[in-house]
C-alpha cells in the first residue's frame, strides 16, 4: 500500500484491507510518514495505522503519544504489545479484534481509553490499568470473553456504557471511589 506525496487526509476506513503486509509513504510526503512499513503521523507523534498481516510482537516506538481511531484494528495475529512510557491516549476501536493479544500493561501516562478499544479481544486474559487513566470509553473491553480479573486505578472517575459487556470468563472487577460514573451493562 502506498501513499503518494499529495495525499493530505487519510478517512478511518482507508486503510482497512486485509490483504497488505506494509504500508509506504512517499518520502515527501509533509503530514505522514512509513517507519517500518507502519503508518505514523510526519511527526511520529500518532500511530495511524499498521497492517493487519503484522503478526507476533511489536513495540510501540518511544515519542508516540496517541494511538489513532482502528489503527491495530483487525491484526488477528498479534500476540503481544508494548507501549512507550509517555503514551497517553489509546483512540477509538484502536484494538479491536486483536484475538492473540493475551495480556496488557497500560502505562501510568495513559489518561485515556476510547471507546471499544480493545473490543473482541477474545483471547485477553489480563489487563493492568496504568493509575493516570481517567476515562474507560464505552464498549472498551466488550467481548473479551477470557478477561478474568480487572482492577481499576484510584485516578479513574468515568467508565463507559458496556465496558465489560460480554466477558463472559470476568470473575472480579475492584471500582475504587474515586469513580463518580458507570454506564448501562457493566
Amino acid at each position: 500500500y502506498i501513499i503518494p506525496a499529495t495525499v493530505t487526509s487519510i478517512a478511518d476506513t482507508a486503510i482497512d484491507s486485509n490483504s497488505f503486509s506494509n504500508i509506504y509513504v512517499d518520502e515527501n510526503n509533509t503530514v505522514y510518514k512509513s517507519i517500518d512499513g507502519i503508518l505514523f503521523s510526519a511527526d511520529e507523534k500518532t500511530l495511524i495505522r499498521i497492517p493487519s498481516q503484522k503478526s507476533g510482537e511489536y513495540i510501540i516506538p518511544d515519542g508516540v503519544v496517541s494511538i489513532g481511531k482502528k489503527a491495530f484494528c483487525g491484526c488477528h495475529w498479534l500476540d503481544n504489545i508494548e507501549f512507550p512510557d509517555g503514551l497517553i491516549s489509546i483512540g477509538d476501536v484502536a484494538f479491536n479484534g486483536c484475538r492473540d493479544l493475551k495480556s496488557l500493561e497500560i502505562p501510568d501516562s495513559v489518561t485515556f481509553i476510547g471507546e471499544a478499544a480493545f473490543w473482541s479481544c477474545t483471547g485477553l486474559t489480563s489487563v493492568t490499568l496504568g493509575d493516570g487513566l481517567t476515562s474507560i470509553g464505552n464498549s472498551a473491553f466488550s467481548r473479551c470473553n477470557s478477561l478474568t480479573s480487572v482492577v481499576i486505578p484510584d485516578s479513574v472517575t468515568s467508565i463507559g456504557n458496556y465496558a465489560f459487556y460480554d466477558c463472559r470468563s470476568l470473575t472480579s472487577v475492584v471500582i475504587p471511589d474515586s469513580v463518580t460514573s458507570i454506564g448501562n451493562q457493566e
